[in-house]
Parts: structure tokens; C-alpha cells; sequence
């Protein structure tokens, strides 16, 4: 879920097997995105995917310009995947002179 800052707006992102609000049903899963005024009300719902596909939305962001932005992953039925989420690698620690010196030098 994410919320836009100038008209208070809240996003809504996943997945479903079905239609929604009226959108056409696709064969698979497709992703959707809904947004609701921040008294509740329904504003809309965007559905999408791909025929026989497996469509899944996993987020939402939303940027300065209160452009609304889906991040998910579409991938053919029956595929067996594996979905792994890692970390960047920190970066490696830095020592200044200072770290290296020992009690009693200058």
C-alpha cells in the first residue's frame, strides 16, 4: 500500500484469479491496482496480465508527480521458478589512519 501526498490517496496492489470492478477476466493470474480517496472511497481499479500467464503484483510507490508505479512479475503457467530476494552486498568497511593507529603512538 501506498499513498500519494497531494490528494490523499491510497494505493492497493496484488493478484487474483478473478475479475474485478468489472474488468475482464484473463485465464491465469493477473495483477491489479486500486486506489481509494483517503475517506474509503473507491476511486478505481486497474486489472492486467497476460493470457495463461501467471501475473502478480507485489507493490506499490508512488512518486513526486503522484504517478502510481506496480511492481510485480508475470511468468508462463506451469513453469517452476524460484523466487529469491536478497540484499545488495554492503559495502566494504573503510579504516582512516586514525582506526590503525595503536594506544600511545601519534
Amino acid at each position: 500500500m501506498a499513498r500519494n501526498r497531494s490528494f490523499e490517496e491510497r494505493y492497493v496492489a496484488g493478484w487474483t484469479s478473478g475479475a474485478l470492478d468489472g474488468n475482464p477476466s484473463i485465464p491465469g493470474s493477473s495483477a491489479f491496482l486500486m486506489r481509494y480517496r483517503y475517506t474509503g472511497v473507491h476511486g478505481w481499479t486497474r486489472q492486467i496480465g497476460v493470457a495463461n500467464a501467471q501475473t502478480e503484483g507485489y507493490g506499490v510507490a508512488v512518486d513526486a508527480h503522484d504517478n502510481a508505479f506496480l511492481v510485480g512479475l508475470t511468468q508462463p503457467s506451469g513453469r517452476n521458478t524460484k523466487r529469491v530476494c536478497q540484499a545488495p552486498p554492503a559495502p566494504p568497511e573503510e579504516t582512516s589512519p586514525a582506526a590503525n593507529t595503536t594506544a600511545g603512538e601519534s
